[in-house]
């Protein structure tokens, strides 16, 4: 593939930050550069350090920024697209938070580049903020998705919302996340009956009132089956989690905190299944790398879960009860049915490779 356009990928975080948003955008850059596409990342300083650097072959800015009601406001975002795009440039707005879609809406007008929106979830109430959301989207992110030349969105039923919600009449395409190879050099153990820990539940992601986690804590109460749970990761609801688990005496559940990928992988290898207890989700990407990892899968009714894993997982509404029956469900299912599940699922994980999607997202990127 040759080179032919300038790309920049514009987004509020980039790892070490948390998040699927995150590595998404990290694995795409890297992934282009590998085909040797020139391509730049744009982000805050929120879980990085001010500066440019080369990580991964991947040219990465990051601006002095500070974060309002989970948003990264990068005070310099508009001044670096302006002098640093140009109409040969193609902006890749990743949209998971409020203020860039601005900025780069704003940016487009006064310099003349086309950008992409890449809407990774589709925002909705949270904190004392939440309140302002539909004026937000009514009157400026609707604005933003609009002018974009294509939009990007992670399922089919989020495209409709992008035409009925948003009013968006131009391009929308449904585009995967990809999943890395290191998912899939996992040899893990088969599940097995006879250990003496019961069932091992694995959680990997943000700790945000989005994931559920408090009424997954009150459903291990509920269960019948003898479960252990191990929550990985960070974020805004620790301290009411770690108080919840103490509250409930919860000794079958640990709490580790951030972990890296060779964690994660050894993780998924020490688990029987992963369970994902959201409200909301666009395309989770815990999901495709526990396909990838031929770990069993346990997921809420809801846009981005449900859709990913038919015929993959057992589906579940996102309240306590429904939860703690499909745990107990879940155990006494029988080992080839799990085993045809995970088959099926690392077989959809395949489909995913980046090597599959790149071809798309560059078709994309070369139609402008």
């Amino acid at each position: 593939m040759t080179q032919k356009l300038d790309i920049v990928e514009v987004s509020a975080y980039y790892p070490p930050h948390l998040g699927g948003q995150e590595n998404a955008v990290r694995n795409l850059a890297t992934a282009l550069v590998a085909v040797n596409r020139t391509v730049r990342v744009v982000t805050s300083n929120l879980g990085g350090k001010v500066g440019v650097a080369n990580e991964n072959g991947v040219q990465v800015s990051r601006l002095r920024s500070v974060e309002v009601a989970h948003s990264a406001i990068i005070w310099n975002l508009l001044w670096w697209l302006i002098f640093r795009c140009t109409k040969r440039t193609v902006v890749h707005l990743h949209i998971g938070q409020a203020y860039t879609p601005e900025i780069v809406w704003l940016a487009s007008k006064l310099r003349g580049f086309k950008y992409i929106a890449h809407m990774h979830i589709e925002p909705r109430q949270s904190g004392a903020a939440g309140r302002f959301l539909g004026v937000y989207k009514k009157y400026f992110l609707r604005r933003s998705l609009r002018a974009a030349a294509v939009v990007l969105v992670l399922n089919k039923e989020h495209a409709e919302v992008m035409r009925n919600e948003y009013g968006c009449t131009q391009t929308i395409e449904v585009v995967s996340n990809g999943v890395e190879e290191d998912f899939f050099n996992l040899k893990r153990k088969k599940l097995t009956r006879s250990h003496k820990a019961g069932l091992r539940l694995l959680f990997v992601g943000r700790l945000s009132p989005q994931k559920n986690l408090l009424e997954l804590l009150t459903a291990l109460t509920k269960a019948n089956t003898e479960t252990s749970l191990t929550i990985a990761g960070d974020g805004e609801l620790r301290h009411e989690i770690e108080s919840t688990i103490k509250e409930k005496s919860l000794s079958n559940v640990q709490l580790l905190g951030n972990v890296n990928k060779s964690q994660v992988l050894h993780l998924y290898d020490q688990h029987d299944a992963l369970i994902l207890p959201s409200l909301y989700e666009a395309q989770p990407l815990v999901l495709l790398e526990a396909m990838a990892v031929r770990i069993p899968i346990i997921g809420t009714n809801v846009m981005g879960i449900a859709e990913t894993i038919q015929g993959i997982g057992l589906i579940c509404e996102p309240d306590a009860n429904s939860l703690a029956h499909t745990i107990d469900l879940f155990y006494k299912q029988d080992k080839a049915t799990i085993e045809e599940m995970t088959r099926k699922g690392y077989e959809k994980a395949s489909s995913l490779r980046w090597s599959n999607l790149l071809k798309q997202y560059i078709t994309i990127y070369d139609k402008l």
